[in-house]
């Protein structure tokens, strides 16, 4: 079910979603006029019956995402997969609640992320990923790094990836991947 830019996100709204008892896929991206959360998303999901049984989570460009939404989302006891991609807020903190998921094995996270950092990526080291997205949707052809840099933060990355996650599937920013060696 997608309702992105289809209402404004409200308690209200949300506890329609219990009228689905089979949703299982979900996606609520911002539009820039649409959720408006006044209490945060916990306030607003938690009493949602449904969203126990939700195996996909879809964010992208979501704006109102905080450190007490991600923890909340990662309380989803059966999320297999969630988008939280090209967000500008997402950072270290939000990484570490999302680590906190039992379910999560495919994490789409792509995007122009300044506070996402390795030591971020290594607070998710409890996940069982399968999928790891780091894809940008928005991809620039210039680049902040270096080429010389680049390749380091690549290097490190498999690294992290072979240790964490063996046999996960990477995507990278410019839409390559690589899949970590399995143990």
């Amino acid at each position: 079910l997608d309702l992105s830019g289809a209402l404004a996100a409200t308690h209200i709204n949300l506890q329609k979603l219990g009228e689905l008892p089979n949703l299982q896929r979900l996606a609520v991206r911002d539009t820039g006029k649409t959720l408006s959360f006044d209490h945060g998303l916990r306030e607003h999901l938690e009493p949602v019956p449904v969203l126990r049984t939700l195996r996909v989570l879809d964010l992208d460009e979501w704006s109102a995402i905080t450190v007490r939404a991600c923890v909340s989302i990662a309380a989803m006891p059966a999320l297999e997969g969630l988008r939280l991609a090209n967000i500008d807020a997402l950072d270290d903190a939000m990484l570490e609640a999302l680590g906190r998921s039992r379910s999560l094995r495919r994490l789409a996270i792509g995007g122009p992320h300044e506070r996402v950092s390795m030591s971020g990526l290594r607070r998710l080291a409890n996940l069982k990923l399968a999928v790891l997205d780091l894809g940008d949707s928005n991809f620039r052809t210039s680049s902040p790094f270096s080429p010389s840099q680049v390749y380091l933060e690549e290097n490190a990355l498999r690294t992290l990836v072979a240790e964490l996650w063996p046999g996960c599937l990477v995507v990278l920013s410019d839409g390559s991947t690589f899949r970590a060696p399995p143990k």
